[in-house]
């Protein structure tokens, strides 16, 4: 009985949807929803920080009824308590965990190796010869982020890669391109979106960045892939400071060798892996 009162009393009953995770999808529902006038309680997990792990209890943020298009979010006191709604969002992403593929030739490495997800600055790496091993924006944001602290880094690009400019038009590239798609058909967003793509970085092919025969926009619908959207490393791969190589043959105890047959001597291996959503771990159903 009295584990049974204890839990009542921390029971917190809300009248509208629980929103699990206070990231761009998580605080863009509870807007929408505050707009219409229904209020939302928003779940993240702290630190704010840095990327969360599991275990980590969730602490309450409400939204503001009176923010027209973005969320106003309270920090109280955290506090052990259970929430009681009728609806649940789960908005958590799909890149909640990490992913660290098994690749047994990593085992020979005798170095650094590091996941993004533990990645926080390039000033550790200053000065080092640095292979990034992934794909996507990851693999790229972090390259720039080593050549803007002297470091020397090399980037392995095994398959095609859309990369377009983050803005079009003074626009986020994205938005535009999710504006579009409600009048017309996704083909011609792709075509659109690759045409700016061409006038903006030429072909980029010659890089060692081919472009895949499929659209991006189509890409990412049929497979899940996201276009690299660049930040200025395009810049530094056309000028030689982030070397692009097609792919590892064989990891050494102090470098790699490429499909190419160069072979090259490093300080680090940065692992611009995969994530996954963790949400199967959590979310249980009665």
């Amino acid at each position: 009985m009295g584990q049974e009162r204890r839990e009542e009393e921390r029971r917190v009953d809300f009248p509208g949807p629980i929103v699990i995770g206070a990231g761009p999808s998580g605080l863009a529902v509870a807007a929408c929803r505050s707009q219409h006038g229904v209020p939302s309680l928003v779940l993240e997990r702290l630190p704010l920080a840095t990327r969360p792990t599991i275990g980590l209890n969730y602490t309450c943020r409400s939204t503001s009824a009176s923010s027209p298009s973005w969320v106003s979010p309270r920090f109280p006191e955290t506090k052990e308590c259970v929430y009681a709604s009728r609806w649940v969002i789960v908005a958590t992403g799909d890149n909640a965990e990490p992913v660290v593929p098994d690749i047994p030739w990593l085992e020979k490495f005798r170095e650094q190796i590091v996941h993004t997800s533990g990645y926080k600055s390039g000033s550790g790496f200053r000065n080092k010869r640095v292979l990034v091993v992934g794909c996507g924006n990851s693999r790229m944001e972090v390259s720039l982020d080593l050549c803007q602290h002297n470091a020397m880094p090399h980037m392995v690009v095994r398959d095609t890669v859309h990369v377009l400019p983050r803005e079009m038009f003074g626009l986020s590239t994205f938005g535009v391109a999710m504006g579009l798609l409600r009048w017309l058909p996704l083909k011609w967003v792709d075509r659109l979106l690759l045409l700016v793509a061409d006038f903006k970085f030429g072909d980029t092919g010659h890089l060692g960045l081919r472009r895949p025969k499929t659209g991006p926009i189509e890409l990412k619908r049929v497979t899940g892939r996201t276009p690299v959207l660049d930040v200025g490393g395009l810049s530094l791969v056309k000028s030689g400071s982030i070397k692009v190589t097609r792919g590892v043959k064989e990891v050494t105890g102090t470098g790699a060798r490429f499909v190419d047959g160069q072979e090259r001597e490093c300080d680090s291996i940065i692992l611009a892996t995969e994530y996954k959503s963790n949400v199967a771990a959590w979310l249980k159903a009665k």
